[in-house]
């Protein structure tokens, strides 16, 4: 059975090429993940070279 960290890893792989997308999912993910599961998220995310997008994910909530 998967986790909803692997589901999350798996949306977010999906829509990296979305700025936009990449960045509603990742917000959807730090409301419904678990603390520890938020640091393993990204560590995952900063080990496939996506940090630009969590960069531009916090940026946009913050403006919205």
């Amino acid at each position: 059975m998967a986790s909803f960290l692997d589901y999350y890893k798996t949306v977010l792989d999906r829509v990296s090429f979305y700025p936009e997308l990449f960045a509603k999912e990742y917000q959807k993910a730090k409301r419904d993940l678990h603390t520890s599961e938020i640091g393993n998220l990204n560590s995952w995310i900063r080990s496939r070279g996506l940090e630009s997008m969590v960069t531009e994910a916090t940026k946009q909530a913050v403006e919205n």
